[in-house]
C-alpha cells in the first residue's frame, strides 16, 4: 500500500486556527507558503474525523497561546504529513511547539 500523502505542501504555512467538534472531530484552517505551493497564498481546511486520541490532541490545541493581535497565526507549521506507520495517523509539526500526533478514522482536505 502506498503512504498517503496531502495534495498541499503544508512547510512554512500558518495555523490561522482550529475548530473542535461537535463530535470527535477536529478542524484546522491554514494559510499555505505560496513558494511551496504553485505560488498562490490560499487558505485551506484540513479536517480530521473519528479522532482515536480526541482528548490528547484537544487539549494539545487547546494549550497553544492565541494570536497577539486580530489577524495573526496561531503557530507557523513546519510539516503536516501522514505518519509512516499507517494511514490513520497524521503528524502535525508546529514551530516552537512538540509534535501533535491526531489518530483518526478519516481526513479530508480542502
Amino acid at each position: 500500500m502506498a503512504a498517503q500523502v496531502f495534495r498541499h505542501n503544508f512547510h512554512d504555512g500558518l495555523l490561522m486556527g482550529f475548530s473542535l467538534g461537535p463530535r470527535r472531530e477536529l478542524t484546522l484552517e491554514m494559510v499555505l507558503d505560496p513558494v511551496w505551493n504553485s505560488g498562490t497564498a490560499s487558505t485551506v481546511k484540513v479536517r480530521f474525523g473519528g479522532i482515536e486520541n480526541f482528548e490528547e490532541a484537544a487539549s494539545r490545541f487547546r494549550s497553544l497561546p492565541g494570536p497577539r493581535q486580530p489577524g495573526e497565526s496561531l503557530a507557523e507549521i513546519e510539516s503536516l504529513k501522514f505518519a509512516e506507520k499507517g494511514r490513520r495517523q497524521v503528524i502535525l509539526e508546529l514551530s516552537g511547539h512538540a509534535a501533535i500526533e491526531v489518530r483518526c478514522r478519516n481526513v479530508a482536505e480542502g
